[in-house]
């Protein structure tokens, strides 16, 4: 140690870890300073996103709209309600129609002449 010449006294390897050390500072800067950039830019884009869809269905989901949508499909289910009911009450007509003409004709027997049956009689 004698000349004064040694690793302890040596300034170079002080200002380098200095030097490192501020150069991760930076960094850390930097990465820190762009996240909240993208974050604050982000977050208006969500905002402004939310903002035009609530605009575009405000008068889609407006009270009086809704109400006329579902009278609007109520009133179409009940004429399609209605429809089916009227073709069970038309095919139950043909069906008792059909089954009308198949009594009469047991009943006028193969001569084409009506079959009279006494009362309480039996047919046989």
């Amino acid at each position: 140690m004698a000349g004064g010449a040694g690793p302890a006294t040596d300034p170079a390897p002080c200002s380098l870890v200095v030097l490192r050390e501020d150069v991760r500072v930076f960094k850390r800067v930097i990465w820190w300073a762009s996240g909240a950039v993208m974050g604050a830019g982000g977050s208006a884009w969500v905002q402004r996103k939310v903002k035009r869809t609530v605009q575009s269905k405000r008068a889609k989901y407006a009270p009086s709209a809704v109400a006329v949508r579902v009278g609007d499909r109520l009133t179409g289910s009940v004429r399609g309600v209605g429809e089916t009911v009227r073709d069970v009450i038309d095919e139950g007509r043909t069906g008792m129609r059909q089954r009308e003409a198949e009594l009469h004709a047991e009943l006028e027997g193969p001569s084409g002449r009506r079959h009279r049956h006494r009362r309480g009689a039996r047919p046989r």
